[in-house]
This record gives structure tokens, sequence and C-alpha cells, in this order.
């Protein structure tokens, strides 16, 4: 791939990353109504976060590891009186994904590569 492709792909990565941070903070429910589609964002994070040749920028491959956080399914214990999310939809995709060990590895390595080089 080009330098060029590079920069593209990154440059893909990191607007992707902030549009689903800003839909996990500020509309969670579109996230549940697009679940059919969450399994290419996973698929996405799997490929480029946990590869040093395909995402060179540690702080991206970071990134992705944040947007995995963000289109998981939580479970967070929330006020008493607060209505529960619906989560349903992003539950099933994450319990059904095809790829989740390459997934989980992928997680790991971009935490031990953090953890070693201190970036």
């Amino acid at each position: 791939m080009s330098k060029s492709g590079f920069r593209l792909s990154e440059f893909f990565a990191e607007n992707m990353g902030d549009f689903f941070i800003f839909l996990r903070r500020f509309a969670d429910d579109v996230l549940e109504t697009s679940a059919e589609s969450l399994e290419q964002i996973l698929n996405f994070i799997t490929v480029f976060m946990g590869n040093v040749e395909r995402m060179k920028n540690p702080h991206l491959r970071a990134k992705l590891a944040e947007v995995l956080e963000a289109v998981m399914p939580h479970m967070e214990p929330l006020a008493p009186g607060a209505a529960q999310p619906i989560v349903f939809q992003r539950e099933r995709v994450f319990c059904s994904y095809v790829h989740a060990p390459q997934l989980a590895e992928a997680l790991i390595t971009v935490f031990v590569d953090i953890e070693f080089t201190g970036r």
C-alpha cells in the first residue's frame, strides 16, 4: 500500500472513531437501531487495531479500542427511576460475532503494545 493509502485509512479511522464516540455520548439509540451494521465496524476494528503493519499510528489503534467500547452494549447501573437503554440488538451482534477470538487478540495486542512502548 502506498504511503498516501496509509494516510487515507488513518484519516478514515480517526473520523470514524470520533463519530462512534460521539454517537455513544449523545445518540446511543442510533447505535442500537443500526446493530446490523455494527458487524462491519467490528471487522474494521479487528483488522486494524491489533496489527501494526496495517495501522502504524499507536494513537489511532488505541482510539479503535475506544470505538469498541463505544459500540459495545453497556449494562451499567442507572439511577433509580431512569429508563434502561435498550441494548438487545448490540448484545446479539457481540454474542454472535464470528471473529470474536481475533477481536480479543487484537485488543490484547494493542494494550500490550501500549505497555511496552509507553505510548
